[in-house]
């Protein structure tokens, strides 16, 4: 019983080891790049307008991610939630068009943003649960549920839009989407850090956490603990459906526009912040933080070929596609994967 325990003592020992590398590794690998930057492009890169461009942009993926994030660590993917965004941004500018249309002042316009926050988690709500009751109670395979769940909430959109992109969003909207809190803050920014927060405590504070990482690392061994996986999985879903509602509200107060394509290559990136970012894909592993810095590293590369115009703005998907197969390529040579391996004994 003493050997078992001074064993388990050393492996969670060397599991935070680990994690305090990994985040050192991101904030080194940051800190180059956004150094290479600034030395390459310093007068467009380290301009006030560019840094607010940044903190505009990140919080749409970045929120996506972390919706990622947590069906990763219960060991499935989530690939439905750009779906989840578009189709709860298509309804919040039905709703506002409409209530423009009838002549509503912008007072009440403003009430009904703030009606259209709950609506849009709610409709995030119900995409998790439809998710969580495939994976969980039908037993269909997480990516193939979440890939065929993402067709069904395009197709929605395309019904609700007719194909069409929606336009003609009452202004009040786009102020308060894309302004800013206390005079400096992007309400975007506002919004990634608040759930960050949020994520940050259910993670690491919260029991949910600690059963979302068992069940990840096994189920058998979270059933005999007498857990219900099936409520786990659920709400892993639900939280990235929530999350991904708050992403299409910031994509539409920013286009001032939304169709039901909008944002596809957000599934390869927020795919690969949450691997980059130290989550296992094997599930039962990973946190907020190396997630976050994940994000921020990836839109400080992301804005760095901006600043190139000979470099093909197409040739960012493909970027991202060999990034993903590197990472995983050098997280299984590395032992990333073989390090944990003593989780699913």
């Amino acid at each position: 019983m003493m050997v078992n325990n001074f064993l388990k003592k050393i492996k969670v020992k060397t599991r935070m080891n680990s994690m305090g590398d990994s985040v050192r590794k991101q904030v080194i690998l940051l800190i180059v790049l956004f150094l290479t930057m600034c030395i390459l492009r310093p007068s467009m890169f380290l301009t006030i307008n560019n840094l607010q461009a940044m903190t505009y942009q990140f919080p749409e993926y970045g929120l996506i991610a972390l919706g990622v994030m947590f069906a990763m660590i219960a060991g499935g993917i989530d690939l439905s939630l750009v779906g989840v965004a578009n189709l709860s941004a298509i309804v919040c500018a039905k709703i506002l068009i409409t209530c423009a249309e009838t002549g509503m002042s912008e007072p009440a316009i403003a009430g009904i943003i703030v009606l259209c926050v709950p609506v849009c988690m709610i409709i995030g709500t119900l995409c998790g649960v439809l998710n969580g009751y495939l994976i969980s109670v039908l037993k269909v395979p997480a990516m193939l549920a979440t890939l065929g769940t993402m067709q069904v909430f395009a197709g929605l959109g395309m019904i609700i839009t007719k194909g069409k992109a929606i336009t003609g969003v009452p202004e009040i909207y786009v102020r308060i989407g894309s302004g800013k809190i206390l005079g400096f803050i992007p309400t975007p920014l506002c919004i990634y850090i608040i759930a960050v927060l949020v994520c940050s405590f259910l993670m690491s504070k919260s029991t949910y956490g600690l059963r979302l990482r068992m069940m990840g690392t096994s189920n058998k061994a979270s059933e005999f603990a007498g857990q219900d996986n099936r409520v786990i999985i659920t709400k892993a879903h639900i939280m990235g459906g929530i999350l991904a509602s708050f992403s299409g509200l910031i994509m539409l107060a920013r286009m001032n526009s939304v169709r039901p394509d909008f944002g596809s290559s957000y599934t390869m990136q927020s795919i690969l912040i949450v691997v980059l970012g130290g989550v296992l894909p094997a599930g039962g592993f990973g946190t907020v933080r190396g997630v976050v810095l994940a994000t921020l590293i990836l839109q400080c590369f992301s804005s760095g070929l901006n600043m190139f115009p000979s470099i093909n703005p197409y040739l960012k998907q493909l970027a991202w596609g060999l990034t993903l197969l590197m990472v995983m390529i050098i997280s299984v040579h590395s032992g990333s994967f073989k390090k944990f391996k003593w989780k699913k004994a």
